[in-house]
């Protein structure tokens, strides 16, 4: 697993800790009124209106520059309610788009991918080659340099696809606790090498039994979050937006042969 995947991992045991230190002090009635102002709902609701701005765009012809915009203005709606860990993470990943051709200018994810899908296939000819495009036929991931543009898209598209898919399943009747470990295990866990004698697998069960314990009361997060029916009903009109746009990106990553999940 790729350096960024292991700060990306960090992030998501951090936001869970948050998230369970503001519900053990919710006695505190100061801080009790302060938890019931952070809302899932505004957080939700900002990126959404982010995401709108690339909803009827096809992927390929995505400014970057505008896809830069709008997936910082997400982490920049977290970083406001206290997400600190995971904005940052999401950040730190949109910002190596930078180095795509014509960032500043008119430059379009179809043309950078494609352009990283290129130096990983001249990488190939050298003794060791910094990364290399994925090999579909023998089941093998790609190899993502890093930093670069693919393994920005890869770990902030994974992040945020992981965020609207249990926003999605939240808001069609599962549980907080079900829906945050099925989205988990369907976007990030497949990032993880397939071992069981690796750090990859003792960081893998660490995730998922953390974000199953931190999930469990969601009656406790509902309280926080200032009303369930008002939290899901933005959860949903993320997750309506924002994963068309999200899974389409990552398709073009798969076009390119640029898929570096290791339990491919």
């Amino acid at each position: 697993m790729a350096g960024s995947s292991r700060l990306f991992v960090f992030a998501v045991l951090a936001t869970i800790a948050l998230a369970k230190r503001a519900s053990e002090h919710a006695g505190d009635e100061k801080h009790n009124a302060r938890a019931l102002q952070v809302s899932i709902g505004p957080i939700a609701s900002e990126m959404t209106a982010a995401f709108r701005r690339l909803e009827h765009v096809i992927a390929d012809q995505i400014k970057v520059r505008e896809l830069h915009e709008v997936v910082w203005a997400t982490a920049e709606a977290l970083e406001k309610t206290g997400f600190d860990a995971a904005a940052k993470e999401i950040k730190k990943n949109v910002d190596m788009l930078s180095t795509c051709p014509d960032f500043q200018g008119e430059g379009i994810v179809g043309a950078c991918l494609a352009a990283e899908e290129g130096k990983c296939i001249k990488e190939a000819k050298n003794w060791r080659p910094a990364c290399a495009i994925q090999d579909k036929s023998k089941h093998k991931p790609a190899v993502l340099a890093d930093p670069s543009p693919s393994m920005g898209i890869f770990w902030f598209t994974r992040t945020l696809w992981f965020m609207a898919e249990m926003f999605e399943k939240v808001s069609s009747g599962q549980t907080m606790a079900v829906a945050g470990t099925s989205a988990y295990e369907n976007r990030i866990q497949v990032a993880f090498g397939k071992c069981t004698m690796c750090t990859d697998y003792v960081t893998n069960k660490l995730v998922k039994s953390s974000l199953a314990g931190g999930l469990a009361d969601e009656d406790k997060y509902y309280a926080m979050l200032g009303g369930k029916d008002e939290a899901v009903n933005d959860m949903k009109a993320f997750a309506t937006v924002a994963l068309p746009v999200i899974r389409s990106i990552f398709d073009l990553l798969v076009e390119h042969n640029l898929d570096g999940s290791n339990g491919y």
